[in-house]
């Protein structure tokens, strides 16, 4: 289960519970682990995988912080990568001569 979505479905109390077992507080957990907008510890990363009580997995929580690439973000890095670089080479000319001008 993705790390929103698990807090989502804890309802009041069990945010409460959550923040307290990951011992953050609640504000904390709604606002910046929620959203992703601070970089968390390695030890909150942690808690917040071992404290979901098995429903959220440590890549998840590293995926949702953007500390790990996804699947589509790896293929497309791929694609990058097999990508010719710079300026296409007009056919019938060796690289050489098309650099520059003469």
């Amino acid at each position: 289960m993705k790390l929103r979505s698990y807090i989502d479905s804890l309802g009041a109390q069990g945010v409460i519970e959550y923040a307290a077992r990951c011992q953050i507080a609640v504000s904390y957990l709604r606002l910046h682990v929620k959203y992703a907008n601070k970089n968390p510890s390695v030890s909150l990363i942690k808690a917040l995988a071992r404290e979901s009580e098995g429903h959220v997995r440590l890549m998840e929580v590293l995926a949702h912080f953007g500390l790990v690439e996804t699947s589509r973000e790896s293929e497309a890095a791929e694609q990058e990568k097999r990508r010719p670089k710079g300026r296409p080479v007009p056919p019938g000319t060796h690289h050489h001569s098309a650099v520059g001008s003469r």
